[in-house]
């Protein structure tokens, strides 16, 4: 059976679970962020998450989803500008350094992106043919991102 992690990345918490292709929650974790120390040292212990939990649920990952706090370059994987950390982690490279530290492929998404996607697929709003968080609109299960772009 497959396993997946999902990592949201807060200013003050990182919070995680892997689950199995059914939805089935095997195990959870949670961490101090500490974006204070820099990327490098945040995306080590998110790696170091990765292999807890998968020690708990008894198999690695496939891969890892992420919800950051900011805007993200999704075709280079990496962040534009995280406002509520320090240094705002522009130009960070999380698809490879995480990668590198979990063994595992690695798909971001804005976080607001990511709730909208996780009610859609697993709480209220998976019944419905439309909803809009944030500036995220899901249309009959169609993923329909609105641009998100820094402000001149």
């Amino acid at each position: 059976m497959d396993m997946y992690v999902g990592l949201d990345l807060g200013g003050a918490t990182t919070q995680a679970a892997i689950a199995a292709t059914d939805g089935r929650i095997l195990a959870e974790r949670s961490m101090p962020t500490l974006s204070h120390e820099g990327p490098q040292r945040v995306l080590a212990r998110m790696g170091q998450l990765v292999h807890e939990l998968a020690a708990a649920a008894g198999a690695p990952p496939v891969a890892c989803g992420v919800g950051v706090p900011g805007l993200l370059d999704l075709k280079a994987g990496k962040t534009m500008f995280l406002p509520n950390f320090p240094t705002n982690w522009r130009d960070v490279p999380i698809w490879d350094m995480l990668a590198a530290e979990a063994g595992c492929r690695v798909h971001l998404l804005n976080d607001v992106r990511t709730a909208t996607l996780g009610e859609m697929m697993f709480g209220r709003g998976r019944h419905a043919n439309t909803r809009q968080l944030g500036t995220t609109e899901i249309s009959n299960l169609k993923f329909a991102p609105c641009p998100l772009t820094p402000a001149p």
